[in-house]
Order: structure tokens, then sequence, then C-alpha cells
């Protein structure tokens, strides 16, 4: 069969398969492009089904002889591919790329290095072979990563440390709780309270939502009555209260809320749980909890709002959220059409109770 994708008339799924394996760089650029694209965009099973070996050997030979630009890509189309393939079929893909995966967390280049945090992430944790000690061994070297690239980053670009950033909360998100507590719970703490003062907004929310997370894994895995102010030789509560409400006092108002949101969470000595206004841009999806909020992110950072397609269909995601088959993708281009029609529309009776006052 031949599939093609938004109606380009001779530009299928299968073209850009085999133009990965192209010559000319452009080329091979472009079908990677496309195909992360089009795979994010739409759960497309029966292609990957089909392709996901011959897509893995190109990806492969990218990872391995491609420059930077071309690796990323490679890296970032096999991550979504491991979200898209059956559970078998990622146990062979892992075992054919996790050794090439590690050796680009060496890379020198900020957005190759976090791809290839995100792709061993999800490739870990779905390879029905991970141990614990692997899981353990891989989020220590990830998280001495989000040390290193912290310390040179300055003002460059601060999207690969928000990605590799969710990249180690996903990979804590699915660990045994015990292990979180006592392997990983204090000196992460006292680092990623030194973040919530960073310069980028986006970094400051995904520490404080990580943070909210790491207090709920202890507390659910406490016997005794749980108090965050307990862990005072770990972190100072009221400090990092204080920093969450200054830093975050005068940026826009849909991440305002959601800081304000977290203080309450707090505050209320974790209390008050997570809700609704954490489910992304994503109506009817039910978060249980901070962890599954965690992944919820990961994935969206993979995906995008084509996870309503894969929602419905992809049995990985079924692991990891239960059968969420009603959401829906908020249109924000469309809430921003109604809002603006709203207001013209006001203006306008605004207008003419004027003109009838005359």
């Amino acid at each position: 069969y031949q599939r093609r994708v938004h109606g380009v008339k001779g530009n299928t799924l299968e073209d850009n398969r085999e133009l990965l394996n192209a010559k000319r760089k452009n080329e091979r650029i472009s079908a990677y492009k496309y195909l992360i694209k089009n795979l994010s965009e739409e759960y497309q099973n029966e292609f990957l089904e089909n392709s996901s070996l011959t897509l893995f050997e190109s990806i492969i030979n990218s990872a391995k002889k491609g420059d930077v630009e071309e690796k990323t890509l490679a890296l970032t189309l096999a991550a979504i591919i491991f979200v898209s393939v059956e559970a078998d079929r990622v146990d062979e893909l892992y075992e054919n790329t996790s050794n090439i995966f590690t050796d680009l967390l060496k890379s020198s280049n900020d957005n190759l290095k976090s791809v290839a945090a995100s792709v061993l992430s999800i490739s870990t944790i779905l390879a029905a072979n991970t141990t614990s000690e692997t899981l353990e061994k891989l989020s220590l070297l990830v998280f001495e990563n989000i040390k290193s690239l912290h310390e040179q980053l300055g003002t460059k670009d601060h999207q690969p440390l928000v990605l590799i950033l969710k990249s180690w909360a996903f990979l804590i998100s699915n660990m045994n709780p015990k292990i979180v507590e006592e392997k990983f719970f204090v000196d992460n703490v006292n680092f990623l309270t030194t973040l919530l003062d960073d310069q980028n907004v986006q970094v400051r929310l995904t520490v404080a939502q990580t943070l909210v997370m790491l207090f709920e894994i202890v507390k659910e895995n406490s016997d005794e009555e749980f108090n965050l102010e307990d862990y005072a030789n770990v972190f100072d509560l009221d400090q990092l209260l204080d920093t969450l409400r200054q830093k975050n006092s005068k940026i826009e108002l849909s991440v305002r809320r959601k800081f304000e949101r977290i203080i309450e969470v707090l505050e209320s000595n974790l209390e008050e749980g997570i809700n609704q206004e954490f489910s992304g841009n994503f109506t009817q999806l039910k978060i249980e909890n901070w962890s599954q909020f965690i992944q919820l992110e990961f994935f969206t950072e993979l995906i995008g709002n084509g996870l309503v397609s894969h929602f419905s269909r992809n049995s990985t995601l079924k692991k990891f959220f239960g059968n969420q088959r009603e959401i829906k993708s908020v249109d924000q281009h469309s809430l921003a059409k109604s809002k603006k029609k709203k207001e013209q529309e006001r203006k306008k009776n605004r207008d003419n109770k004027i003109r009838n006052n005359y």
C-alpha cells in the first residue's frame, strides 16, 4: 500500500523512508523532518509495523555517520518510533541502539545531548529486560548532564535543558519509590532547588513540577505521617516558596497560575492533589498524580498535539494512562480567534450604546 499523508501528491511515508538512504544530505534531512512531523501528528501503526526495522537501519547509520543536525533528527524520529511500536519490537530496537545512543549523550552539542537523553529514557523504560540497576545508572548519567548543561548555558537557548530535565523526571517517575527516596532524593532535591532561580521560566516551571513529583513519591512511600518541614536538612521550605513567589510574580498569567497552583500544593503539605489545570492542551484527560503528569509532559514534548491520535490506539500510552478515548486537543489558535471575536462583539455593543445615548 502507499499511504498518502495530508494529501501531498506523490509524497508518501514510504517515499520518505527510502529517502533516508539518499546520497544527498538535504534529501535525508527533508525525509527525517517529513517522517517526524507525520508520525508524531498521527498514529501510523500499520506503516511502522512494516517499516520500523528498515527505518532504524537508516537511523543507526545517521547516528554513526551523520553530522549533528542529521543525528539529532535521527534520534528524534527514533524516540517517536519507540513510543509507537508494539512491545516486542521495542526490545529488538533497543538492543541494537542503546550503546550508540548512550555514546551520543557525551556530545558537545546541547541539542543532540538532550535528544539522546530523551530517546534513551523512553526506550529504556519500555524495554522488557531493563533492570533497576540499568535504570539507576541511566538516571545518574542524565542528571550529570543536567548539571554540566546548566553550568555552561549562560544566555544560550534553554530548551535543551528543559528537555533533559523532563527526560530525567520521566525516568524517576517510573522507578521504584524506595530507590528514588534512598538514592536520588537528597542530592537531587538539593541541586534542583537552586534551579528555581534560573533566568528561564520554562526551566523554573519544569523544576518546580519535578520537585512536587519527588515530594509526592516520598510521601506515598512513607510509613509515618508526612510533613515537608521535616526535610529541613534537604531544603528550606519557606525559602523555596519565597523563591517561587518572587521569581514568578511578573510572568504570563497562564504560566503564573501554574506556579500559584504548585505553591498551593506545597503549602497544603501535598494534601492538595493534581488537578485538570495540569492536563496540558488536552480536555477530558484524567491525571491521577504528579508522576503521571510528568509522564504526560514528556510525551507531549515528543509528540505534541498528536497525542490525541495516539491516545485512542497507541498501546504504549495506555500502559501509562489507561484507556482515554474521549480526550480532545485544545486548539489554542481557535481559542484566540474566539476570544478576539468576543472582544470585537463587546466593543460593537459598547459603540452601539454610545450612539443610542446620543
